[in-house]
């Protein structure tokens, strides 16, 4: 967890919560001879003795400037270590953040299809920031061990008998805290699940408005959210709730322990008030930090699920993860073949491809048919090199398509799907993600090649923005604009997954009418059922259950 963070940076931490303990426990010392000074009474041979060494016995001026440099100089410190720590903490949750997020990017696409996507959300979001409070908490516990520490050193300096009966008493308590700690443990694991299940709602939820308007089923979303969320609260309420009674102990605990003391120290020991008061002020500080360090505690094992959780998603997914792409460049000038290809997927009985053997020469157009779950999505995924076969092979030129050189088989590839994903943002910074130094010149030629030049006359032109998923357009220009970023590509291989299935017959020939235009100048493979795009095919093959059933 700590992965990140510089020796130079946890040793100026510790330095200053150190610096930061000794002065508050210099400062209740302090205040033995600046009572005496205030005629309190008798301070006791300790106190006198202190006096001499401080030269001060009668100067109370001089006690008092040296008590308020002290406390300011403490506030200034104190200052400085939570900016620290606040740097720390989202420094922390930043790094966890890259790495799960890199981790994600880096692994193999058959891996991240199975996973959930509300999953990774909560981990990305919730449990993340989860685990730098708890960091936070953690470095919290270390200042208020240092702190105790002091005051504990200043105590004994004032009376090691009482001092002594103190600490045996508080250990006590605290042992008897051990439930507290246990229980938050529960909590912290019930937390991470519940978050999960509210992110996954809320994937899902927000994605599905327009079908839960459509069906008049926005109560199903609408309770299936509350449920979600009254999960997550009553988790929250039920450990703060825990935490609240461990704090009430502790402070009814404090309080009796304080009596106690005051009662031995002044009728069975006879203490002077000018030291009794001081010790009584060391144990008064230390109840609350007693306190804080439970609910620290309670804190980091709150957030050790949450931690679990984020190191399982990254050991998951690295290792899981793509090879490196190796320096040499895959080109196409003479064919695509796949020599019998199966794909099997662990939660299907059934190969998603068995035995597929294709010849694609470059420069064709292939047209690959076949009812839903023929295998003509998991072939797609295969040729872009996202999936690697679990047998046969995939040669481009001969050339084997492994796991190293897959990578750079893709830059080779533009694909355009069913349903095209489009980002917020302008038409411009959506072409870019096909060529991301394109000019100009470039996004024009791609738009005109595209069929898509109705942007050019829109009163926003390139720099119009298509709205979320691209809803302040239509299919048909959604569609023709994820082509014109295809295109911009340059690709040697162009692969188009039913991207007419769900267009108008304008918007369909518009498409079929680029295809034509580029029929003979790449490579494209065609995947769907519609008669009018298989006329410009040079081959037709159809699958079923994951085989060739006719070419």
């Amino acid at each position: 967890m700590l992965r990140g963070i510089s020796v130079g940076q946890l040793s100026g931490l510790i330095l200053l919560m150190s610096i930061s303990a000794l002065t508050d426990g210099i400062g209740i010392v302090m205040l033995v001879p600046l009572l005496g000074a205030m005629n309190m009474g008798s301070f006791g041979s300790i106190a006198d003795g202190l006096l001499e060494k401080m030269g001060v016995q009668d100067n109370l001026g001089l006690l008092l400037a040296l008590f308020v440099t002290l406390i300011a100089f403490r506030t200034l410190l104190m200052f400085a270590l939570g900016q620290i720590r606040l740097r720390l903490q989202h420094g922390l949750v930043d790094r966890l953040r890259r790495r799960c997020y890199a981790a994600l990017l880096g692994a193999e696409w058959r891996w991240l299809s199975g996973q959930h996507a509300g999953d990774q959300n909560a981990t990305l979001l919730t449990n993340i920031a989860t685990v730098g409070v708890g960091f936070d908490q953690l470095v919290g516990l270390a200042a208020n061990l240092l702190m105790i520490t002091a005051y504990i050193i200043a105590a004994f300096y004032l009376s090691w008998p009482t001092t002594l009966l103190a600490l045996v008493l508080g250990g006590t308590a605290l042992m008897a805290l051990a439930g507290f700690r246990k229980r938050a443990t529960a909590f912290g694991a019930g937390l991470t699940q519940a978050n999960r299940e509210l992110h996954r709602h809320v994937q899902q939820g927000l994605s599905s408005i327009r079908l839960a308007k459509i069906f008049a089923n926005e109560h199903k979303l609408d309770a299936g959210f509350a449920e979600a969320i009254g999960a997550v609260r009553q988790t929250k309420l039920a450990y703060s709730r825990d935490t609240a009674k461990a704090s009430a102990c502790i402070q009814i605990g404090a309080a009796l322990l304080l009596a106690a003391l005051a009662y031995t120290g002044i009728i069975l020991w006879g203490m002077p008030v000018a030291v009794l008061l001081p010790l009584l002020l060391v144990f008064i500080r230390l109840a609350p930090m007693l306190a804080m360090i439970q609910q620290g505690w309670n804190h980091i094992l709150h957030a050790m699920s949450a931690l679990d959780d984020v190191r399982s998603m990254i050991d998951e997914a690295q290792g899981n993860s793509e090879p490196a792409a190796t320096a040499n460049d895959v080109h196409l000038r003479n064919a695509i073949e796949l020599s019998d290809v199966s794909v099997r997927y662990p939660a299907r009985k059934r190969a998603a491809l068995q035995d597929v053997s294709i010849l694609i020469p470059a420069n064709t157009t292939t047209a690959i048919s076949g009812e839903s779950g023929a295998g003509k999505s998991t072939l797609a995924d295969l040729l872009m090199g996202l999936l690697k076969p679990d047998a046969g092979t995939l040669r481009i030129d001969g050339i084997l398509l492994s796991g190293e050189n897959r990578r750079n088989w893709r830059r080779q590839v533009a694909y355009v799907e069913q349903f095209p994903t489009l980002f917020h943002d302008s038409i411009r910074a959506n072409l870019l993600w096909g060529k991301a130094n394109a000019s100009e010149a470039e996004l024009i030629e791609a738009l005109k090649a595209a069929s898509a030049d109705f942007v050019l006359a829109s009163p926003g032109g390139l720099d119009s923005i298509v709205g979320d998923g691209g809803m302040r357009l239509s299919g048909g220009e959604r569609q023709r604009i994820t082509l014109a970023r295809a295109l911009l590509r340059r690709p040697a291989l162009l692969i188009l997954d039913e991207a007419t299935s769900a267009l108008d017959p304008e918007n369909e020939a518009a498409i079929r009418r680029v295809l034509a235009e580029l029929r003979g100048k790449l490579t494209i493979v065609l995947i769907g059922h519609q008669s009018s795009i298989r006329e410009v095919a040079d081959q037709i093959i159809t699958l079923a259950d994951g085989r060739i059933v006719s070419r």
